[in-house]
């Protein structure tokens, strides 16, 4: 893994606090407006830094894109198939998140 623990679990609360900004903000537009705006689409940072984390995680299949922005909040709980049986792991916190990587990286 080519990114420290504490520096991956701080990126990701960064990321998170600052959705919350964004969507603050979008909730009071909200008020002045008969629509929702999208205040934040196509940000080229966000999707720049998410580049970077899939890169130093070796994350190929955007796990960490899934557990930010789609995976349920009450049970982000990932699942696949392995030599025939279903495996499944629950990814409920950011260093659960950092340790499914880490094992994934070295299967």
């Amino acid at each position: 893994m080519l990114i420290s623990r504490e520096l991956f679990l701080s990126t990701l609360d960064k990321i998170r606090r600052q959705d919350a900004r964004i969507e603050d903000f979008e909730d009071a537009l909200q008020k002045l407006c008969d629509i929702r705006p999208a205040f934040d689409q196509g940000n080229l940072y966000l999707e720049a830094l998410l580049e970077l984390l899939q890169y130093t995680t070796n994350d190929k299949s955007d796990v960490i894109g899934w557990w930010l922005y789609e995976a349920p909040k009450d049970d982000p709980t990932i699942s696949w198939i392995e030599d025939g049986v279903e495996i499944s792991r629950t990814l409920s916190s950011p260093d659960a998140l950092y340790d499914y990587l880490c094992a994934a990286e070295n299967v």
